[in-house]
Protein backbone atom coordinates (compact mmCIF):
# COMPACT_ATOMS: atom_id res chain seq x y z
CA UNK A 1 0.00 0.00 0.00
CA UNK A 2 1.33 3.43 -1.04
CA UNK A 3 -0.05 6.96 -1.05
CA UNK A 4 0.80 10.04 -3.10
CA UNK A 5 -1.22 13.01 -4.28
CA UNK A 6 -0.88 12.07 -7.96
CA UNK A 7 -1.96 8.47 -7.55
CA UNK A 8 -4.03 8.58 -4.39
CA UNK A 9 -4.09 5.51 -2.20
CA UNK A 10 -2.70 2.43 -3.95
CA UNK A 11 -4.03 -0.97 -2.92
CA UNK A 12 -2.03 -3.91 -4.21
CA UNK A 13 -2.38 -7.67 -4.12
CA UNK A 14 0.63 -9.83 -4.93
CA UNK A 15 1.45 -13.49 -5.32
CA UNK A 16 4.80 -15.25 -5.65
CA UNK A 17 5.70 -18.74 -6.85
CA UNK A 18 9.21 -20.00 -6.15
CA UNK A 19 10.72 -23.38 -6.92
CA UNK A 20 14.04 -24.72 -5.70
CA UNK A 21 16.40 -26.55 -8.03
CA UNK A 22 19.52 -28.66 -7.87
CA UNK A 23 22.64 -26.46 -7.70
CA UNK A 24 20.63 -23.33 -8.48
CA UNK A 25 20.79 -20.54 -5.91
CA UNK A 26 18.76 -19.04 -4.38
CA UNK A 27 16.03 -20.75 -6.48
CA UNK A 28 15.45 -22.41 -9.85
CA UNK A 29 12.70 -20.05 -10.93
CA UNK A 30 10.47 -17.39 -9.44
CA UNK A 31 7.23 -15.76 -10.60
CA UNK A 32 5.92 -12.55 -9.00
CA UNK A 33 2.48 -11.14 -9.79
CA UNK A 34 1.14 -7.79 -8.56
CA UNK A 35 -2.20 -6.11 -9.28
CA UNK A 36 -2.89 -2.60 -7.94
CA UNK A 37 -5.81 -0.20 -7.87
CA UNK A 38 -5.13 3.55 -7.71
CA UNK A 39 -7.90 5.45 -5.96
CA UNK A 40 -6.72 8.88 -7.16
CA UNK A 41 -6.83 7.81 -10.79
CA UNK A 42 -9.55 5.17 -10.56
CA UNK A 43 -7.24 3.02 -12.66
CA UNK A 44 -5.26 -0.20 -12.48
CA UNK A 45 -1.63 -1.31 -12.66
CA UNK A 46 -0.37 -4.82 -13.32
CA UNK A 47 3.15 -6.16 -12.96
CA UNK A 48 4.78 -9.53 -13.60
CA UNK A 49 8.39 -10.56 -13.03
CA UNK A 50 9.77 -13.96 -13.94
CA UNK A 51 13.30 -15.17 -13.29
CA UNK A 52 14.81 -18.51 -14.35
CA UNK A 53 18.27 -19.21 -12.97
CA UNK A 54 21.02 -20.50 -15.30
CA UNK A 55 18.50 -21.43 -17.96
CA UNK A 56 20.64 -20.86 -21.07
CA UNK A 57 24.42 -21.42 -21.08
CA UNK A 58 24.95 -19.98 -17.61
CA UNK A 59 22.57 -17.07 -18.24
CA UNK A 60 19.47 -16.26 -16.21
CA UNK A 61 16.26 -15.51 -18.10
CA UNK A 62 14.45 -12.41 -16.83
CA UNK A 63 10.96 -11.40 -17.98
CA UNK A 64 9.23 -8.20 -16.88
CA UNK A 65 5.78 -7.08 -18.01
CA UNK A 66 4.11 -3.94 -16.66
CA UNK A 67 0.87 -2.16 -17.50
CA UNK A 68 -0.25 1.35 -16.60
CA UNK A 69 -3.95 0.86 -17.23
CA UNK A 70 -6.59 0.19 -18.14
CA UNK A 71 -7.92 3.70 -17.45
CA UNK A 72 -4.47 5.06 -16.58
CA UNK A 73 -4.04 8.75 -15.74
CA UNK A 74 -0.54 10.27 -15.94
CA UNK A 75 0.73 13.83 -15.67
CA UNK A 76 2.06 15.71 -18.68
CA UNK A 77 2.82 19.47 -18.64
CA UNK A 78 4.47 19.82 -22.06
CA UNK A 79 8.10 19.99 -23.18
CA UNK A 80 10.80 21.96 -21.41
CA UNK A 81 12.37 22.97 -18.13
CA UNK A 82 10.13 26.02 -17.62
CA UNK A 83 6.68 24.63 -18.38
CA UNK A 84 3.82 26.45 -16.65
CA UNK A 85 1.68 24.83 -13.96
CA UNK A 86 -1.59 26.77 -14.17
CA UNK A 87 -3.37 26.44 -10.81
CA UNK A 88 -6.46 28.45 -11.65
CA UNK A 89 -9.81 27.03 -10.58
CA UNK A 90 -10.58 25.81 -14.09
CA UNK A 91 -7.39 23.74 -14.31
CA UNK A 92 -5.27 22.80 -11.28
CA UNK A 93 -3.49 19.43 -11.28
CA UNK A 94 -6.48 17.52 -12.65
CA UNK A 95 -6.12 19.44 -15.92
CA UNK A 96 -2.66 17.94 -16.49
CA UNK A 97 -3.72 14.37 -15.75
CA UNK A 98 -4.15 12.82 -19.16
CA UNK A 99 -5.68 9.45 -19.87
CA UNK A 100 -3.56 6.94 -21.78
CA UNK A 101 -2.54 3.32 -21.30
CA UNK A 102 1.04 2.09 -21.54
CA UNK A 103 2.33 -1.50 -21.56
CA UNK A 104 6.05 -2.35 -21.36
CA UNK A 105 7.76 -5.71 -21.75
CA UNK A 106 11.38 -6.82 -21.30
CA UNK A 107 12.89 -10.23 -22.07
CA UNK A 108 16.53 -10.32 -20.99
CA UNK A 109 19.38 -12.74 -20.57
CA UNK A 110 21.44 -11.90 -17.47
CA UNK A 111 24.89 -13.12 -16.54
CA UNK A 112 26.84 -12.44 -13.36
CA UNK A 113 30.49 -11.66 -14.14
CA UNK A 114 31.16 -11.28 -10.39
CA UNK A 115 28.99 -11.90 -7.29
CA UNK A 116 27.68 -8.30 -7.30
CA UNK A 117 28.08 -7.40 -10.98
CA UNK A 118 25.87 -8.51 -13.87
CA UNK A 119 25.30 -7.67 -17.52
CA UNK A 120 21.98 -8.02 -19.30
CA UNK A 121 20.77 -7.84 -22.88
CA UNK A 122 17.66 -8.71 -24.84
CA UNK A 123 14.51 -7.22 -26.30
CA UNK A 124 12.17 -4.48 -25.07
CA UNK A 125 8.73 -3.57 -26.36
CA UNK A 126 6.08 -1.00 -25.53
CA UNK A 127 2.47 -0.35 -26.50
CA UNK A 128 0.69 3.01 -26.15
CA UNK A 129 -2.98 3.87 -26.58
CA UNK A 130 -4.91 7.09 -26.05
CA UNK A 131 -8.29 8.32 -27.27
CA UNK A 132 -9.30 11.92 -27.87
CA UNK A 133 -12.74 11.25 -26.39
CA UNK A 134 -11.14 10.31 -23.04
CA UNK A 135 -9.15 13.56 -22.80
CA UNK A 136 -11.78 16.24 -23.27
CA UNK A 137 -10.92 19.22 -21.06
CA UNK A 138 -7.41 17.96 -20.32
CA UNK A 139 -3.96 19.30 -21.25
CA UNK A 140 -3.74 16.88 -24.19
CA UNK A 141 -6.19 19.15 -26.06
CA UNK A 142 -3.95 22.20 -25.56
CA UNK A 143 -0.83 20.23 -26.51
CA UNK A 144 -2.49 18.88 -29.66
CA UNK A 145 -3.33 22.43 -30.78
CA UNK A 146 0.22 23.63 -30.07
CA UNK A 147 1.95 20.63 -31.69
CA UNK A 148 -0.44 19.35 -34.39
CA UNK A 149 2.34 17.28 -35.97
CA UNK A 150 3.00 15.44 -32.67
CA UNK A 151 0.54 12.51 -32.45
CA UNK A 152 -0.85 11.89 -28.98
CA UNK A 153 -4.05 10.07 -29.90
CA UNK A 154 -4.26 6.56 -31.29
CA UNK A 155 -2.04 3.53 -30.78
CA UNK A 156 1.59 2.71 -31.47
CA UNK A 157 3.86 -0.24 -30.86
CA UNK A 158 7.65 -0.20 -30.49
CA UNK A 159 10.15 -3.02 -30.18
CA UNK A 160 13.92 -3.11 -30.08
CA UNK A 161 17.06 -4.17 -28.26
CA UNK A 162 18.39 -3.26 -24.82
CA UNK A 163 21.61 -3.87 -22.93
CA UNK A 164 23.00 -2.73 -19.61
CA UNK A 165 24.98 -3.39 -16.46
CA UNK A 166 24.12 -3.53 -12.77
CA UNK A 167 26.55 -3.37 -9.83
CA UNK A 168 25.02 -3.67 -6.36
CA UNK A 169 26.93 -3.96 -3.07
CA UNK A 170 24.16 -2.72 -0.74
CA UNK A 171 24.08 -4.58 2.55
CA UNK A 172 20.28 -4.47 2.75
CA UNK A 173 18.07 -3.59 -0.22
CA UNK A 174 15.05 -2.52 1.87
CA UNK A 175 17.08 -0.23 4.19
CA UNK A 176 20.71 0.02 3.05
CA UNK A 177 23.35 1.22 5.48
CA UNK A 178 26.40 0.86 3.26
CA UNK A 179 27.38 0.03 -0.28
CA UNK A 180 26.74 1.33 -3.77
CA UNK A 181 24.24 0.63 -6.53
CA UNK A 182 25.23 1.42 -10.11
CA UNK A 183 22.71 0.78 -12.93
CA UNK A 184 22.95 1.65 -16.62
CA UNK A 185 20.49 0.75 -19.38
CA UNK A 186 20.81 1.57 -23.10
CA UNK A 187 18.10 0.71 -25.61
CA UNK A 188 17.07 1.28 -29.22
CA UNK A 189 13.42 0.91 -30.21
CA UNK A 190 11.66 1.20 -33.57
CA UNK A 191 7.98 1.72 -34.29
CA UNK A 192 6.17 -1.08 -36.09
CA UNK A 193 3.84 0.59 -38.57
CA UNK A 194 2.52 4.08 -37.88
CA UNK A 195 5.04 6.83 -38.60
CA UNK A 196 8.01 4.47 -38.42
CA UNK A 197 9.78 6.45 -35.69
CA UNK A 198 12.79 5.19 -33.74
CA UNK A 199 14.77 6.42 -30.77
CA UNK A 200 17.71 5.57 -28.51
CA UNK A 201 17.46 6.00 -24.75
CA UNK A 202 20.11 5.96 -22.02
CA UNK A 203 19.15 5.64 -18.34
CA UNK A 204 21.77 5.75 -15.61
CA UNK A 205 21.72 6.00 -11.82
CA UNK A 206 24.35 5.80 -9.06
CA UNK A 207 23.47 5.44 -5.36
CA UNK A 208 25.85 5.59 -2.40
CA UNK A 209 25.25 4.76 1.27
CA UNK A 210 27.40 5.50 4.33
CA UNK A 211 26.52 5.03 8.00
CA UNK A 212 28.30 6.89 10.82
CA UNK A 213 27.84 7.81 14.50
CA UNK A 214 27.75 4.26 15.84
CA UNK A 215 25.22 3.11 13.23
CA UNK A 216 22.72 5.90 14.01
CA UNK A 217 23.05 8.18 10.96
CA UNK A 218 22.98 7.03 7.34
CA UNK A 219 23.79 9.33 4.43
CA UNK A 220 22.31 8.26 1.10
CA UNK A 221 22.83 9.96 -2.25
CA UNK A 222 21.58 9.14 -5.73
CA UNK A 223 22.46 10.75 -9.06
CA UNK A 224 20.26 10.03 -12.07
CA UNK A 225 20.76 10.85 -15.74
CA UNK A 226 18.43 10.12 -18.67
CA UNK A 227 18.89 11.06 -22.33
CA UNK A 228 16.99 10.26 -25.51
CA UNK A 229 17.97 10.68 -29.16
CA UNK A 230 16.04 10.25 -32.38
CA UNK A 231 12.33 10.91 -32.79
CA UNK A 232 10.53 9.79 -29.63
CA UNK A 233 6.91 10.44 -28.70
CA UNK A 234 6.25 12.53 -25.59
CA UNK A 235 6.01 9.59 -23.17
CA UNK A 236 9.40 8.25 -24.32
CA UNK A 237 11.27 11.43 -23.34
CA UNK A 238 13.30 11.91 -20.16
CA UNK A 239 11.02 12.98 -17.29
CA UNK A 240 11.55 14.04 -13.68
CA UNK A 241 9.20 14.88 -10.83
CA UNK A 242 7.69 12.88 -8.02
CA UNK A 243 8.91 10.56 -5.32
CA UNK A 244 11.45 8.67 -7.43
CA UNK A 245 13.35 11.68 -8.82
CA UNK A 246 12.27 15.14 -7.56
CA UNK A 247 10.21 15.15 -4.37
CA UNK A 248 8.06 18.19 -3.73
CA UNK A 249 6.96 18.28 -7.38
CA UNK A 250 4.18 16.35 -9.05
CA UNK A 251 5.14 13.21 -10.92
CA UNK A 252 6.46 13.67 -14.49
CA UNK A 253 6.52 17.42 -13.87
CA UNK A 254 9.25 18.21 -16.45
CA UNK A 255 9.82 16.52 -19.82
CA UNK A 256 12.86 16.93 -22.07
CA UNK A 257 15.44 15.21 -24.23
CA UNK A 258 17.88 15.09 -21.28
CA UNK A 259 17.30 14.99 -17.53
CA UNK A 260 19.63 15.18 -14.54
CA UNK A 261 18.68 14.93 -10.87
CA UNK A 262 20.25 14.35 -7.45
CA UNK A 263 18.59 12.99 -4.30
CA UNK A 264 20.19 13.35 -0.86
CA UNK A 265 18.81 11.68 2.27
CA UNK A 266 19.93 11.80 5.89
CA UNK A 267 18.33 8.95 7.83
CA UNK A 268 18.54 9.07 11.62
CA UNK A 269 17.76 6.06 13.79
CA UNK A 270 15.80 7.42 16.77
CA UNK A 271 15.24 4.29 18.85
CA UNK A 272 14.54 0.58 18.78
CA UNK A 273 12.00 -1.13 20.98
CA UNK A 274 11.24 -4.66 22.09
CA UNK A 275 7.80 -6.21 22.03
CA UNK A 276 6.37 -9.69 22.34
CA UNK A 277 4.23 -8.93 19.29
CA UNK A 278 6.29 -6.81 16.86
CA UNK A 279 9.67 -5.34 17.86
CA UNK A 280 11.00 -2.65 15.59
CA UNK A 281 12.93 0.52 14.85
CA UNK A 282 11.76 4.13 14.44
CA UNK A 283 13.74 6.80 12.62
CA UNK A 284 13.60 10.22 10.97
CA UNK A 285 14.41 11.27 7.40
CA UNK A 286 15.48 14.60 5.93
CA UNK A 287 16.01 15.07 2.19
CA UNK A 288 17.04 17.59 -0.45
CA UNK A 289 16.50 17.03 -4.20
CA UNK A 290 17.55 19.04 -7.23
CA UNK A 291 17.04 18.44 -10.94
CA UNK A 292 16.22 19.79 -14.38
CA UNK A 293 15.61 18.83 -18.02
CA UNK A 294 16.95 20.18 -21.32
CA UNK A 295 15.25 20.71 -24.70
CA UNK A 296 17.05 21.90 -27.83
CA UNK A 297 14.64 24.79 -28.46
CA UNK A 298 14.78 26.14 -24.89
CA UNK A 299 17.27 28.42 -23.14
CA UNK A 300 16.89 27.85 -19.39
CA UNK A 301 19.31 28.10 -16.47
CA UNK A 302 16.81 27.01 -13.82
CA UNK A 303 17.35 24.13 -11.40
CA UNK A 304 14.32 22.84 -9.51
CA UNK A 305 14.72 22.10 -5.80
CA UNK A 306 12.64 20.14 -3.33
CA UNK A 307 13.18 19.37 0.33
CA UNK A 308 11.38 17.84 3.28
CA UNK A 309 11.37 15.07 5.82
CA UNK A 310 9.39 12.61 7.86
CA UNK A 311 9.67 9.32 9.70
CA UNK A 312 10.20 5.67 8.96
CA UNK A 313 9.17 2.58 10.86
CA UNK A 314 10.64 -0.92 10.59
CA UNK A 315 8.32 -3.48 12.26
CA UNK A 316 10.29 -6.60 13.04
CA UNK A 317 13.14 -5.12 10.98
CA UNK A 318 11.60 -6.99 8.03
CA UNK A 319 10.26 -4.07 5.98
CA UNK A 320 10.36 -0.28 6.03
CA UNK A 321 7.30 1.97 6.11
CA UNK A 322 8.09 5.58 5.21
CA UNK A 323 5.99 8.72 5.56
CA UNK A 324 7.43 12.07 4.43
CA UNK A 325 6.32 15.49 3.19
CA UNK A 326 8.02 17.21 0.26
CA UNK A 327 8.12 20.99 -0.25
CA UNK A 328 8.91 23.07 -3.32
CA UNK A 329 7.96 26.46 -4.72
CA UNK A 330 5.05 24.76 -6.49
CA UNK A 331 3.54 22.35 -3.98
CA UNK A 332 3.52 20.60 -0.62
CA UNK A 333 3.11 16.87 -1.21
CA UNK A 334 2.86 13.93 1.23
CA UNK A 335 4.26 10.50 0.43
CA UNK A 336 3.53 7.22 2.20
CA UNK A 337 5.11 4.02 0.96
CA UNK A 338 6.46 0.62 1.87
CA UNK A 339 10.20 0.86 1.31
CA UNK A 340 12.52 3.85 1.10
CA UNK A 341 12.67 6.04 -2.00
CA UNK A 342 16.10 4.64 -2.92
Amino acid sequence: MDYGVDRGLIFGLGYMIENQGFRKKPYAYRHQFLASYLTGRESFMFDYKGNYKELIAGHDLYIHLSSLGPKNLSNFFGYGNNTIFDKSDSKRISYYRNRFDLVNGDIFLERYLAPKFKVFYGSSSEYYNSKELNNVGRYFEEFHEKYPSEPIYGSNFFTGVTTGIDYDTRDNISNPKSGVHFHTRLGWNAEIGGEGRNYTKLQHSMSFYKTVADNYITFANRVGFDAVWGDPYFYQHAQIGGEMSLRGYNSRRFTGKTALYNNFDMRLKLFSYSSYIVPGTVGAIGFYDVGRVWMSHENSNDWHMGYGGGIYFMPGDLLTIQGVIGFSKEATLPYLRIGLSF
